[in-house]
């Protein structure tokens, strides 16, 4: 049966608790809203409050959160709910383990709020939404809260049939004038000009502002915290795959190194290699990086380890960074080396194999494709090389969703290394560019309406790295 879940009302954890006030209020005028905040500048946060905040205030009756497109993004959604501290009651927490078993015409007579988290997939929406017609809940205020709104939800048939996610979705919300849609996305191109997703559009866009700390897509203002390698076309050229991670992996070894011999607050961190989009080419990736840590270690030596990686040592001293201890940091190369010439510290994170949790225990490296291109948090990633892209035009949202680097990292960023391709570095110039567009559409109270003018600036944009957006991919 279904579980209690509580929720302290009073997170601590939210830069600006006024954010989801404002979210709410938009409720007062428009029945659909879109929240756009850059990749992971605290989004799954904003909707924790906005849950909380909907909890304390009897705001709705029954919340649905679309918390995740595979499995992987639910359970860091689930993580987020069992980390919030006990405080009241007052919340009936279903998920895809107890749903089915739950009779609907029974959960309100506690006064309880309903909160459903589950996947944005066929199967679920369908049950949810059987369960709510047939219990006859139009008289139950509906918030639908639609995580990364741009990625299934976006009705992408362009024949007269619409996608199935996107048909549930709309029968949800529809089912009661009562009923609001919350969206959030790093990425609301699709969202904006998709003229065939009419019943679920948004009518209005709230920009989360992201403080100091965030490290975002300004970076590419300066060569401060990436590097230009060689394209990796999608056929695997294992030269070129060895010299690019031999590369990172250095760099990540010695960054590594001077940061926690620098620090007193030690951290395992996280080497990510988003290479290839095609599963079956990770496990010849792991065999070529396991060559690069052998060939590293037959050059590691006490009397030779400072010129070998001397190029990366003055990479760190140009960014302010003191080399101190150099016993320290030779004996913590080594320690890190160790750990990731483990099996278990090297790890494939695709479809096929797809267990994995950011915490931080081990120094890794990840190995994958598009699981680890969305929504997917990398709590200590120190080092990526990002080198899968088309070879003609880039779609913007997929493009900038890939950028797992971005977040809140003031404490190491410095000790930071994006490696990736001129094209992929111009495409992100692009776009802030189209980010900056959308932005300024935002009026005196702060939200930015969706107007004809709007949709049509975004659609007509014209760029030479960069197509506005895929469309909307379906789940």
């Amino acid at each position: 049966m279904s579980k209690e879940i509580l929720i302290d009302y009073n997170f601590d954890f939210l830069e600006n608790k006024k954010d989801s006030d404002n979210i709410l209020d938009l409720f007062l005028n428009f029945n659909s809203a879109l929240v756009f905040g850059e990749v992971q500048s605290g989004k799954t946060k904003s909707i924790l409050q906005v849950i909380s905040d909907v909890i304390e205030n009897r705001l709705f009756d029954i919340v649905i959160l679309l918390g995740g497109t595979n499995t992987i993004l639910l359970e860091q959604t689930e993580e987020r709910f069992e980390e919030v501290k006990v405080k009241d009651k007052g919340l009936i927490y279903l998920d895809n383990k107890n749903i089915k078993s739950v009779d609907f015409y029974s959960l309100f007579e506690d006064k309880c709020v309903v909160l459903i988290n589950t996947m944005k997939e066929r199967q679920n929406l369908e049950l949810i939404s059987n369960k709510i017609i047939n219990a006859s809940t139009k008289d139950k205020k509906i918030l639908l809260i639609d995580d990364e709104s741009d990625y299934g939800s976006i009705n992408s048939n362009k024949k007269n049939k619409s996608t199935k996610i996107y048909s549930l979705i709309s029968e949800i919300f529809n089912h009661s004038k009562l009923n609001k849609l919350l969206m959030y996305t790093a990425t609301p191109y699709a969202n904006i000009v998709n003229s065939i997703s009419e019943d679920t559009k948004p009518k209005v866009i709230f920009p989360l502002v992201s403080n100091n700390d965030y490290m975002g897509i300004n970076i590419f203002n300066s060569m401060k915290h990436y590097e230009e390698i060689e394209y990796i076309r999608k056929e695997i050229n294992e030269n070129v795959l060895s010299k690019n991670f031999i590369k990172a992996i250095k760099r990540f070894l010695i960054s590594n190194a001077v940061y926690n011999t620098n620090n007193e607050n030690k951290i395992n961190f996280e080497l990510l290699l988003n290479i290839s989009e095609i599963t079956d080419n990770h496990n010849e990736i792991k065999i070529n990086v396991k060559n690069c840590l052998m060939d590293i270690k037959r050059m590691m030596n006490f009397n030779t380890w400072k010129n070998y990686f001397q190029d990366d040592l003055d990479y760190l001293i140009s960014k302010g960074i003191k080399i101190n201890d150099e016993d320290l940091i030779f004996n913590y190369l080594n320690k890190i080396l160790k750990e990731l010439n483990r099996e278990s510290n090297i790890i494939i994170l695709n479809k096929k194999s797809n267990e994995y949790k950011s915490n931080g225990f081990s120094n890794k490296i990840i190995i994958g494709g598009s699981l680890i291109s969305r929504g997917f948090t990398f709590k200590y990633l120190l080092v990526q090389i990002m080198s899968n892209s088309p070879e003609n035009k880039i779609s913007a949202d997929t493009h900038a969703q890939r950028a797992r680097w971005f977040g809140y990292r003031k404490m190491y960023i410095n000790y930071m290394t994006i490696f990736l391709p001129k094209k992929d570095i111009e495409a992100y110039k692009e776009i802030e560019e189209l980010n900056k567009t959308i932005l300024d559409y935002k009026n005196k109270d702060g939200v930015i309406l969706i107007t004809s003018s709007l949709i049509e600036e975004v659609k007509n944009k014209k760029f030479d790295y960069i197509n506005i957006t895929s469309g909307g991919k379906k789940c």
